[in-house]
């Protein structure tokens, strides 16, 4: 038996979370998302993901912090520039892959996360 993927999805916006969440499992993989980053590191006292998707204006340092090598692909809203985004060293640590704008095409956000861990 094949496991599953898993993949945390961390954003503030359920709209967000939920939509995401729904397309990853219908794509095969098993999705939990969390509002806040306190919730998303109870989940990882317990589950550890494939690939972190996580909203750029979260405060995810804490959650970076405790990841060994798992990949993350941050949300960011289409109105922020990416190089606003570089200048603020939001795309510097070591676990960002990818990013994901939002809104993004579906096709696209599955391309990355397969890009990732399959």
């Amino acid at each position: 038996m094949i496991k599953k993927k898993t993949v945390f999805i961390l954003d503030d916006e359920k709209d967000t979370r939920d939509s995401l969440r729904m397309m990853l499992e219908m794509e095969g993989y098993r999705a939990f998302t969390a509002a806040s980053v306190d919730e998303c590191l109870k989940m990882l006292r317990i589950e550890k993901p494939d690939l972190i998707i996580m909203d750029i204006m979260m405060p995810g340092t804490a959650v970076c912090k405790i990841l060994d090598h798992t990949p993350i692909i941050t949300i960011y809203h289409t109105g922020i520039e990416m190089d606003k985004l570089k200048e603020d060293g939001l795309l510097d640590h070591k676990h960002v892959v990818d990013v994901i704008r939002k809104p993004s095409d579906i096709d696209d956000i599955i391309a990355k996360i397969k890009k990732h861990i399959g």
